[in-house]
């Protein structure tokens, strides 16, 4: 799979200038997620805030990090490593992905266009983000960089 990297970019960059940017990306990314899936709330103990942060903070070094597959790889391994701790499991990354899709693609067609193009992008970069994340729960003492 090949990712259209300046469609995510330029993606990204317009979330963080549009509609209240990251802040409300963020907030609007909980707000969505607790309503769909209220189930993983019982996951989040640290206060919304920070979280939606700390998760924007995340997407923002996975972009910057996107032309680097080793220091992607690296960040990913140490970001499931984590998850693993929050009791995280490999059939939420499902939900997570899908909720970001949805709310990003909100978030970008309030004052711009989010396009089938947009969307299969951030699709196809999710699920690789999350399959990698998957594997590195599954083997978590091994170099998944092979």
């Amino acid at each position: 799979m090949s990712l259209n990297v300046p469609l995510l970019q330029m993606t990204f960059q317009r979330a963080k200038h549009e509609n209240g940017g990251l802040k409300t990306l963020g907030s609007r990314f909980y707000e969505r997620l607790f309503e769909k899936y209220p189930n993983l709330r019982a996951l989040f103990h640290t206060p919304l805030e920070e979280q939606q942060q700390k998760l924007m903070a995340s997407l923002e070094a996975m972009i910057s990090m996107i032309t680097h597959p080793d220091k992607m790889q690296s960040y990913l391994q140490e970001m499931s490593a984590r998850h693993i701790a929050y009791q995280v499991e490999n059939r939420h990354y499902g939900a997570i992905c899908e909720n970001l899709l949805a709310v990003l693609g909100e978030h970008l067609s309030k004052e711009g266009d989010w396009t089938s193009e947009m969307r299969f992008t951030w699709n196809d970069a999710l699920a690789s983000v999350s399959k990698t994340m998957v594997k590195a729960a599954e083997r978590p003492n091994e170099d998944q960089s092979s």
